[in-house]
C-alpha cells in the first residue's frame, strides 16, 4: 500500500462504502435536510446550540457545491443540530468529544481552504 492508500480506499471496500453506506446515507440526509425545519436560537435552547447554528451559517457562507452535496451537508447539519438540542444524552457525549478534541493537538489547516466547491 502507498502513502496515499489506506485499506478503506482500495477496491473491495471502497465499493462496499460507496454503494451500501454512503448511497443510502446520502439519500437519507438529503430526505431530512427537505423535511426537518430550520434550527434557529427561536426554536431550540441549549446554550451551545446555538453555536453550533453559528457555525452552520459560516460553514454555507463559504460551502458551495450542486445538489446533492448541498442538500448532504445541510441535512447533516441540521440532524445533528437537533439531536443535539433536544437529548441531552448525545448533547453531553458531543460536549465531551469535542472537549477531548481541543485537548488532542488536532492539527488543523490554518490558512487553507478545503479545497473544490469552497470560496474563502
Amino acid at each position: 500500500m502507498t502513502q496515499l492508500e489506506n485499506l478503506f480506499s482500495t477496491g473491495t471496500w471502497q465499493i462496499y462504502i460507496v454503494r451500501k453506506l454512503k448511497k443510502p446515507l446520502l439519500y437519507l440526509l438529503v430526505k431530512a435536510c427537505d423535511v426537518l425545519p430550520e434550527p434557529t436560537e427561536e426554536n431550540t435552547r441549549r446554550r451551545n446550540t446555538h453555536r453550533l447554528i453559528n457555525l452552520y451559517h459560516e460553514f454555507f457562507r463559504h460551502h458551495r457545491s450542486e445538489w446533492p452535496r448541498e442538500k448532504m451537508f445541510r441535512g447533516l447539519w441540521k440532524i445533528a443540530i437537533i439531536i443535539y438540542d433536544f437529548d441531552n444524552y448525545y448533547g453531553d457525549r458531543v460536549d465531551k468529544v469535542l472537549e477531548w478534541w481541543l485537548q488532542c493537538g488536532w492539527e488543523f489547516r490554518v490558512g487553507k481552504n478545503p479545497g473544490r466547491d469552497w470560496e474563502a
